[in-house]
């Protein structure tokens, strides 16, 4: 019978090796490890690591590394395989040569509790070279994206500078075509009023006036989208705000006994619907001053542009002049001025008008802020 120090002795050295097995670099340094405390377990004569994995892991008997080692083909020695298992895999085999199956019998559990430990390290290691390999493989990854990010950043800021500097040569460019259109503009209002002065028919001379009126209004569009930093878009308070000046300059003394009274909250629009919009509002006007207070007459006019509900545009002139008939179609009569007034309303600006008669003239106007441009002829 065995001495229990020889067991204590061989006890100890198993559980060393469960601590230790996890630090081993490798399978045959594992075996190299293990031979010393299992060759010393009684019962045991030799022993060797067997599978694909471990061909360099010899028997000492033979020098054979697989399951037809001639060693292991004596009947008259006792073999025992233990396997190392994980849960998912069995990596090969702990072959024990034994010349005491009996006397070894007692040492089978912590024989197998090493092939496990074996077999979760072969795992670990694997996983570990796989997790490595992924590593390397994510790091290049990731700087062949960096790499990219880098190049397509370095390109869309090229195209950003690229584009920057041709928008502000065409903002240059706008900014210089409405200058230009501005002051060809001014010369036609200019050479209308020069015009004037030599012609002695009245009649005449307020068909000048009222086209240069027209003239101006156009241009005070382009001068503002020149003096201004958008080129798109009129803020129509100013807007209005400079037109009753223009006309309080050309109906100086149809205007000497007329308040015009200002209510324009802060409404802009795109230039293809200003220009529509800004002709509207001075034929609305001119025509309050022209024939709702006659013979100097005192009076008022209101102007309220806003911004309704649903991104509509709502216009109102209104006047406490003499009116007009109750009966009038502001869309059958002949004067130029309600032609023109009912043409951009509604040929321009998709809009609709209204006409009220009641202690004057009240003339509504709604069209919406960014509709189509009808175009139609007016």
């Amino acid at each position: 019978m065995e001495s229990p120090l020889i067991r204590a002795d061989i006890l100890g050295k198993l559980i060393v090796i469960q601590d230790v097995l996890e630090m081993m670099p490798g399978i045959k340094e594992m075996a190299e490890f293990l031979s010393r405390p299992v060759l010393s377990i009684p019962g045991i004569f030799d022993f060797f690591l067997c599978s694909d994995d471990f061909k360099n892991i010899n028997c000492s008997g033979c020098g054979v590394g697989n399951y037809n080692c001639e060693c292991l083909m004596e009947k008259k020695r006792g073999i025992s395989a233990i396997p190392m298992r994980t849960l998912n895999h069995v990596y090969g085999f702990v072959i024990l040569k034994l010349n005491d199956p009996e006397q070894f019998a007692p040492y089978e559990p912590f024989i197998r509790n090493i092939c496990n430990i074996l077999a979760r390290t072969i795992e670990n290691r694997d996983n570990m070279i796989k997790i490595t390999e992924a590593n390397d493989e994510l790091e290049q990854y990731k700087k062949h994206l960096e790499k990219k990010v880098e190049e397509r950043t370095a390109k869309l800021q090229q195209s950003e500078a690229q584009i920057r500097v041709q928008l502000d040569e065409k903002v240059l460019l706008l900014h210089e075509i409405n200058h230009r259109v501005k002051n060809n503009l001014a010369i036609i209002a200019s050479l209308l009023k020069i015009q004037m002065s030599y012609i002695n028919d009245e009649a005449n001379k307020n068909v000048l006036k009222e086209t240069e009126s027209r003239v101006r209004a156009m241009a005070l569009i382009h001068d503002m989208l020149y003096r201004f930093e958008d080129v798109t878009n009129i803020d129509f308070k100013i807007y209005i705000e400079k037109l009753v000046r223009h006309l309080q300059n050309i109906y100086s003394s149809e205007l000497r006994n007329v308040k015009l009274n200002l209510d324009v909250r802060d409404v802009s629009l795109e230039i293809k619907r200003s220009v529509p919009c800004g002709l509207l509002i001075n034929e609305l006007l001119t025509n309050a001053v022209k024939y709702a207070f006659p013979n100097g007459r005192k009076g008022e006019i209101w102007l309220t542009m806003r911004t309704l509900p649903e991104n509509n545009i709502e216009i109102i002139v209104r006047d406490d002049g003499v009116g007009v008939p109750l009966d009038m179609d502001i869309r059958s009569n002949d004067s130029m001025g309600f032609s023109l007034v009912t043409g951009l309303a509604e040929g321009q600006l998709g809009g609709k008008i209204e006409l009220i008669s009641n202690h004057g003239t009240e003339i509504i106007v709604r069209f919406e802020r960014e509709g189509l441009d009808v175009s139609r002829p007016y």
